[in-house]
Formats: C-alpha cells, sequence, structure tokens
C-alpha cells in the first residue's frame, strides 16, 4: 500500500509541475490552470494575464504556493512511503527525480514560469540523477546539489 500512496503523491505532484511548466503557453492561448482561489488569495488579475503573460511579484507569489505544494508532496513521500515500498516499486516511482529536479529550478528562477532557464532541457543530468536515484534506493537529497541548472 505503501507504493500506491507513494504513486499517487507523485502523480498529484507531477500534474502540478506540468501546470506550472506550461504556465506561459497557457496564458498566451487564453488559460489559467490556477485554482481560482489562489488567485484571489494573491490579486490576480487573469484577463490581463491573457492580454500580457508576464511576471508579477503576485504571480510569483502565486506559483510559490502551489510549487511548494507539489515539492512538500515529494519529499514526504521520499522520507513516509519509499523505505515502507517494495524494492521492485522503485523503477516506477523514480518519475519523481525529474519532477523535484524541475521544481527545485523553479524556485532558483525566484519562482518566474517565464524564466528561460526553465525551458532548457538537461538529459545527461537527469539520467545521471534517475542512476544515483536508483542506486540509492530513494531520490531524497539525489538533485538537492545543483550543478549547471
Amino acid at each position: 500500500m505503501h507504493a500506491d500512496n507513494a504513486a499517487r503523491a507523485i502523480g498529484v505532484s507531477s500534474t502540478i509541475s506540468h501546470m506550472l511548466r506550461s504556465m506561459p503557453e497557457q496564458l498566451a492561448h487564453g488559460r489559467c490552470d490556477l485554482p481560482r482561489d489562489i488567485l484571489a488569495k494573491h490579486n490576480i488579475n487573469v484577463q490581463e494575464l491573457y492580454k500580457a503573460p508576464k511576471n508579477t511579484p503576485e504571480l510569483q507569489n502565486a506559483v510559490y504556493e502551489v510549487a511548494t505544494t507539489a515539492y512538500t508532496k515529494l519529499c514526504g513521500v521520499a522520507e513516509l512511503h519509499i523505505p515502507n515500498s517494495p524494492r521492485q516499486a522503485l523503477p516506477a516511482l523514480l518519475v519523481a527525480v525529474p519532477v523535484k529536479m524541475w521544481l527545485e529550478r523553479l524556485e532558483h528562477a525566484n519562482f518566474d514560469v517565464f524564466d528561460p532557464r526553465l525551458r532548457q532541457t538537461h538529459a545527461v543530468h537527469v539520467m545521471w540523477k534517475l542512476w544515483k536515484a536508483r542506486r540509492k534506493g530513494t531520490w531524497l537529497d539525489v538533485s538537492n546539489q545543483q550543478t549547471g541548472n
């Protein structure tokens, strides 16, 4: 059951990460998937974002709030569920590694979803982190040591 719970939490984190990653393109097409209560809480006028998609302090705060939820779920999974999951389930759960890496890059970009550095891919680096996570048996602390991201 721990692997099921881990997979569910990883899926939620992955979905949130994808939503944030695709936000610039979605805004350009008149779509915003951020929860309405978070938009209201941070006084974000979605119509203005549709007209001129750009980073604002309010948007950064909203992105921070949503991204923190995703990141916290990943760390909780690594601490609570992975140690209690069957070892053979780990390969299926390693999708969390690139998600965690991107969320950390978002943090380094000060939660600016428009930062062009977030569009860069680091395939070799991701593969290295996946290999290390597989060998270690968890992704906790695997991607905390940034190298060139």
